[in-house]
């Protein structure tokens, strides 16, 4: 079962750079570098952004070893979403060629002027 409820705002047309903490369901650290991949995914109605661990992803250390993730979203990217909007991510990972949700949530966008 994926990491649920890891919501957070972004605001558009910002350099963004987001760090989630993974974790089971009884809150214990999920470790990623055991996983062969990784890929982030932002999405509604047909936007997408797609960060892929090798390149664009960067596991990283929170509460223990490689149990958090961590993703760089340009202000190109971040511009083209809908402020107001609130969109879904998954994080994914791949183990064994069989890939499975790892943790998911909501990122709502914010107004990028500061008004």
């Amino acid at each position: 079962m994926p990491s649920i409820g890891q919501d957070f705002s972004i605001y558009q047309g910002a350099l963004e750079v987001v760090e989630i903490a993974v974790t089971d369901s009884t809150g214990g650290a999920i470790d990623l570098t055991l996983f062969d991949s990784l890929c982030w995914i932002l999405s509604k109605d047909g936007t997408e952004i797609l960060k892929e661990s090798s390149t664009e992803l960067d596991i990283i250390n929170m509460d223990s070893t490689g149990d958090g993730v961590r993703i760089t979203l340009y202000s190109s990217e971040t511009a083209a979403l809908d402020r107001g909007k609130l969109y879904e991510h998954q994080l994914w990972g791949t183990l064994s060629t069989e890939p499975r949700p790892i943790s998911v949530g909501h990122v709502t966008v914010l107004r990028g002027d500061g008004c």
